[in-house]
């Protein structure tokens, strides 16, 4: 089951807090009796005028996201 959260965090094109929506996949692990979660992307109205987005195209606030929702 996939699931979405909201993640607030500095955002320097805009020198500012901004929230932006991470969708993540759950993900199963052998012996593992409670379900994991993946970051597989991310909505941000100006991602495409960003200029800090990594050489993945990932934005600084997605990256520092945690990895559950």
């Amino acid at each position: 089951m996939d699931a979405y959260g909201y993640f607030n965090g500095y955002c320097p094109q805009y020198n500012e807090q901004r929230t932006i929506l991470i969708e993540f996949a759950e993900v199963s692990f052998i012996g593992s009796l409670s379900p994991e979660y993946k970051k597989m992307s991310f909505r941000c109205n100006d991602v495409d005028i960003c200029n800090y987005l990594d050489e993945y195209g990932r934005c600084p606030i997605y990256v520092k996201a945690p990895h559950h929702p």
